[in-house]
């Protein structure tokens, strides 16, 4: 989405900004992200990451290249019926 405050708009309209993990909160630098209990207790349980660099100042969205790492990886069918694989990280770093 690429209007002002779009994403905003969205999810207000929606009433889902109150569930919102604010950015203030985000780890820095390899910290550790809180517990999924601690989220719930303070209703801030939806963790929106967004493609678009810019809307981390002008909406306060995590842009996701500050927060996560993508790991190369392989998968291996364990059971073809369960729709079950196993992941292996070829590079970690």
């Amino acid at each position: 989405m690429t209007s002002p405050m779009g994403l905003t708009k969205v999810f207000d309209a929606a009433g889902l900004s109150k569930y919102m993990f604010p950015l203030s909160r985000m780890p820095k630098n390899g910290g550790e992200w809180p517990t999924v209990d601690d989220m719930v207790q303070k209703n801030q349980r939806l963790v929106l990451f967004t493609s678009e660099k810019s809307k981390e100042a002008s909406e306060g969205i995590a842009y996701q290249w500050n927060y996560v790492v993508e790991n190369q990886c392989e998968s291996q069918v364990v059971d073809s019926q369960l729709n079950f694989y196993a992941y292996h990280v070829k590079n970690f770093s």
